[in-house]
């Protein structure tokens, strides 16, 4: 039996939502946590862009899925997008996967993990941690997308 258009989006879709969620929810805890642990009171704007983006884009995709307007997906894939590129690769990616691996990289008797990673600082940890798994989550939603926008292709090219 095929599988109609609209399942094959589907089977994307789930995963894509699954990481951008994982993704808009890791990035406003984190920003929380820099917010309210570390002092970061500029922090707090991304904590108000996830409280209002996160909704909007699931009450998006939930309209497509209902309705199938196509204007709701591109809203939605369009949100996931710019949470891809901002929080996941620039944010997740430059400000904290690179700050580490170049930190860790460097020699010489100044450089040392602990002042990156102090034992009795646990809200660094979890800031840094945090950043990273960002950068992750965004690779992940970005190969679904990838492979949700091969799949439209593929259905409109039959």
């Amino acid at each position: 039996m095929q599988k109609s258009r609209f399942d094959q989006d589907l089977t994307y879709l789930k995963w894509i939502i699954i990481f951008y969620l994982l993704l808009g929810v890791t990035d406003t805890l984190h920003h929380l946590h820099a917010a309210l642990g570390l002092g970061q009171r500029s922090a707090i704007h991304a904590v108000w862009l996830g409280v209002v983006l996160i909704p909007l884009a699931m009450l998006m995709v939930a309209g497509y899925i209902r309705y199938r307007k196509v204007v709701l997906l591109w809203g939605f894939l369009t949100i996931v997008v710019m949470a891809i590129l901002l929080p996941g690769f620039y944010h997740g990616g430059w400000d904290h996967l690179l700050k580490i691996l170049a930190f860790v990289r460097v020699e010489g008797e100044s450089t040392r993990v602990t002042s990156l990673f102090p034992s009795d600082n646990i809200h660094l940890w979890f800031y840094e941690i945090t950043g990273v798994v960002e950068f992750f989550l965004a690779l992940f939603a970005s190969y679904f997308l990838y492979k949700f926008f091969r799949s439209k292709r593929a259905s409109h090219s039959d």
